[in-house]
């Protein structure tokens, strides 16, 4: 089948993971009460930021952009400069996957 030749052609090659692109297509920016995959993947990245940051809120629910996402989003957009929506836009969301990307231990203040 189809997808056990895809496999065993990238397996056998040892190619390098594949990014995914998870930003809503249509870029319309994540806003409270917003779900879907994008949303899920925003609370999974700000969920484990909240292990490393410790002024950071732990993140109760992974599918539905609340309260704790609301309020993760708005330090890290006060933090880094950005203007103060609460929204999850284009450079909002860069910050955040830059974050999650590039601190992944210790405890620190953002």
């Amino acid at each position: 089948n189809a997808l056990n030749d895809l496999y065993r052609a990238s397996s056998e090659k040892r190619l390098p993971a594949v990014t995914v692109q998870v930003f809503p297509i249509n870029e319309e920016p994540l806003v409270f009460g917003s779900q879907g995959v994008s949303q899920t993947v925003l609370n999974i990245m700000l969920g484990a930021l909240a292990f490393v940051f410790s002024n950071l809120p732990k993140i109760e629910s992974i599918d539905t952009f609340g309260e704790d996402t609301l309020k993760s989003v708005a330090i890290i957009q006060q933090t880094s400069g950005l203007a103060t929506t609460g929204q999850v836009d284009k450079p909002t969301w860069n910050i955040i996957a830059r974050l999650f990307n590039e601190y992944r231990g210790g405890n620190r203040e953002i």
